[in-house]
């Protein structure tokens, strides 16, 4: 996803970025669920789903917060939520 945007560059306006996303979305989305159905078939079960939304990248800067960094968000505007999160 990272280099995706990066690869659009800083002019990119929000209907690239949104399509970029979608389509790199759609394709990681996509891989997963090959990997999956083939490591399913190999270990003789069925192909499920583990939600792994959480999971920590081993790819430096591929974390979803350098994402929404790379595409604007502001650091302190997440920040801010993140305390509300915890106030409440």
């Amino acid at each position: 996803m990272r280099s995706a945007l990066q690869r659009l560059g800083p002019e990119a306006d929000l209907l690239a970025v949104a399509e970029t996303v979608k389509r790199m979305a759609f394709k990681i989305t996509r891989v997963g669920e090959l990997v999956g159905r083939e490591a399913a078939r190999r270990l003789g079960t069925v192909f499920g789903i583990v939600d792994v939304s959480l999971a920590p990248t081993p790819a430096e800067g591929d974390s979803v917060a350098d994402i929404l960094e790379l595409i604007g968000v502001e650091q302190h505007r997440r920040a801010r939520h993140d305390r509300g999160a915890r106030a409440a």
